[in-house]
């Protein structure tokens, strides 16, 4: 029933990766890339050279699930200084505590040509699609190679 219901739901949800505007990138090929499907997902991908990263901490008796957002623009607005910051984050439990993962970047330096649903940092996208842990993810990006650990999935 749940290959099924993954079947039926990848038939609907179509997700298209875009990296940001080059100067140099074909205004035409841009212009094409549009929703076709109501439910279809294109996701913008944050180039790593642009984004900072912090790991967090909470204690979960003190911090519910709920608050986690909260928590996180209130750490950024004392960690960036930019006047349009932008973010993502994963959230894990162990050990009595909530490690939230937090990628930050200039709104000002990421200029997508189109409309996108999404803003994922490429690596916190890419690793999510590791299957197995402990992993190391590399991958290459305008020449440079980046990699992370991952511990732990979930």
């Amino acid at each position: 029933m749940i290959n099924k219901l993954n079947k039926i739901a990848k038939e609907l949800l179509s997700i298209r990766l875009v990296w940001p505007a080059d100067k140099k990138s074909s205004h035409e090929k841009l212009d094409k890339l549009t929703r076709t499907r109501r439910f279809e997902r294109i996701v913008g991908l944050v180039p790593q050279e642009v984004c900072l990263f912090k790991l967090l901490e909470y204690e979960i008796g003190l911090v519910s699930r709920s608050h986690i957002d909260e928590c996180v623009k209130n750490e950024l607005s004392s960690l960036s200084s930019w006047p349009n910051t932008e973010h993502y984050y994963l959230v894990s439990k162990g050990n009595d505590k909530w490690r939230v993962a937090v990628w930050f970047w200039n709104r000002e330096d990421i200029n997508f040509h189109v409309n996108v649903t999404h803003k994922i940092p490429a690596i916190a996208y890419y690793g999510s699609a590791l299957t197995t842990s402990p992993a190391l993810l590399c991958y290459e990006e305008k020449g440079r190679l980046y990699g992370c650990h991952i511990a732990k999935r979930g």
